[in-house]
């Protein structure tokens, strides 16, 4: 008798196939985000920044000087439009598209972030414990995307660009963009330029 074969999860069909992310985003995200998604992907690669897909279900990384410098998500699973960290008030609760820069050396390019005007769009857009009164599932008994009764909740405070942001989750400081528009996406390539200039400045 043949042994019965064994039914691979999500993460371990991913990990063997390492798909591309357009795929995803033709499958699964409504026309408009379809359309900034696949605008941004483009730009990636047309930045020398490719999205390779990482270690996580449905989710992509593109990488600059060996690390990290911009994870792309697309986020399936979702309770009662709650996503973490993030509330989508869409009939139907349809899949949402993430864009998570990794700003490591905002100190670094300060005088542009603040001679362009972009210090608001950092600090609104800071992400947060899900458990902390910034975020949209602040008050629910299970948050999204995080175990309940963790030490670390509701996050902690950081400093950034001289402005004490509190709650972030595990008291470190990062950006999330949840279903951004183009205005926003804009913003976003232009602190990922930054971003990729001083990383390539930097002295090995």
């Amino acid at each position: 008798m043949m042994p019965e074969k064994k039914t691979l999860t999500v993460l371990q069909e991913q990990r063997h196939a390492k798909p591309e992310i357009e795929g995803f985003i033709a499958k699964h995200l409504d026309t408009d985000l379809q359309k900034i998604a696949s605008g941004f992907i483009a730009w990636l690669r047309d930045s020398k920044i490719p999205p390779k897909w990482g270690s996580t279900i449905n989710t992509w990384s593109a990488h600059c000087k060996g690390k990290p410098i911009c994870v792309v998500r697309i986020d399936i699973w979702q309770t009662e439009g709650h996503h973490r960290g993030y509330y989508d008030g869409r009939p139907g609760s349809p899949p949402c598209l993430a864009i998570i820069p990794r700003l490591a050396n905002l100190e670094t390019y300060r005088q542009s972030i603040m001679d362009e005007k972009l210090q608001d769009f950092i600090w609104d857009n800071a992400n947060s414990c899900v458990y902390g009164d910034r975020s949209p599932s602040f008050g629910m008994a299970k948050a999204p995307g995080c175990a309940t009764g963790k030490p670390c909740a509701p996050g902690g405070d950081v400093t950034v660009l001289g402005r004490v942001i509190k709650n972030n989750c595990c008291g470190r400081f990062w950006v999330s963009f949840w279903n951004p528009g183009e205005a926003t996406v804009k913003k976003i390539k232009r602190l990922l330029e930054l971003e990729k200039t001083a990383r390539e400045n930097m002295k090995k």
